[in-house]
């Protein structure tokens, strides 16, 4: 069953200061953020992560179609930038996520995987640091999301997309998802795909635990739904299923790393 954990909130930095624990000396989260084509995007969010950077966080953006923009956005900011050797989302998560393996004494507990059109709340991290408590290299989950559209329709939206999360245990990349290390690796290792990732990543990982449902939502850009609401989120479920209903055929891992798949962003 998934833990659902309503964190509150303080637009400042009373609730950090004030609900910080013990445990935020140790433990160790770091940030993946790909990006292909949204530099103008980077420094919002980049800005939102401030109190990861200030307590030294690692915050790693991955430059999927290497931009220069998005290298001096960045370098500006003073955070680290790899380069992807191939442009798809999955592919750049996965090479920002080796890249922070790669050094043992470095290597972070808990990988947060934020996209460049996010921006996150503050005092995030303490919010994470509450939620994972004690065995955070073995915990997983989201922390939810919410449109930036005063339009009702999104929050139908939202509820139907905390539904799945919370029911089917099966959060996506755009609610701002973590995993332990430790979960990770239990996992088989994050996707090697160009699509649906973050499905294929959290139908693995709830087979190792269940999913924390944070409750402490990032915010994120409308622009996917541009084509109708109800058109892309039928569009985005039937996906789902498709994938679901096909990952125990035979060749099933081809259909979704070949390149000639257009990409779907749900």
């Amino acid at each position: 069953m998934v833990q659902l954990l309503c964190v509150p909130k303080s637009g400042d930095s009373a609730y950090a200061a004030e609900h910080a624990p013990s445990s935020s000396l140790t433990l160790r989260i770091a940030v993946v953020i790909p990006c292909r084509g949204d530099a103008s995007l980077l420094p919002q969010c980049l800005g939102s992560l401030s109190d990861f950077i200030a307590a030294g966080e690692r915050v790693v953006v991955v430059n999927a179609d290497h931009s220069p923009a998005t290298t001096e956005v960045a370098a500006d900011v003073g955070v680290e930038v790899v380069n992807a050797d191939q442009p798809q989302r999955g592919r750049a998560v996965a090479a920002g996520i080796a890249h922070l393996l790669h050094g043992a004494s470095t290597a972070p507990d808990v990988i947060l995987i934020a996209h460049a059109d996010m921006e996150v709340a503050p005092a995030s991290r303490v919010a994470l640091i509450q939620a994972l408590g004690t065995g955070a290299r073995w915990h997983w989950g989201a922390m939810g999301h919410r449109i930036n559209s005063p339009l009702r329709r999104f929050r139908v939206v939202e509820a139907g997309n905390r539904f799945r999360a919370t029911r089917f245990q099966t959060p996506y990349g755009d609610q701002a998802m973590f995993f332990g290390v430790d979960a990770l690796a239990a996992s088989g290792g994050f996707p090697q795909q160009n699509r649906l990732e973050d499905y294929e990543l959290s139908l693995r990982l709830k087979a190792v635990n269940p999913p924390l449902y944070v409750n402490y939502p990032v915010r994120i850009s409308d622009r996917h739904w541009r084509q109708g609401v109800v058109r892309t989120s039928v569009r985005n479920w039937l996906t789902a299923i498709n994938y679901l209903v096909g990952r125990t055929e035979p060749g099933f891992p081809r259909r979704w790393t070949s390149a000639a798949h257009r990409r779907v962003v749900i």
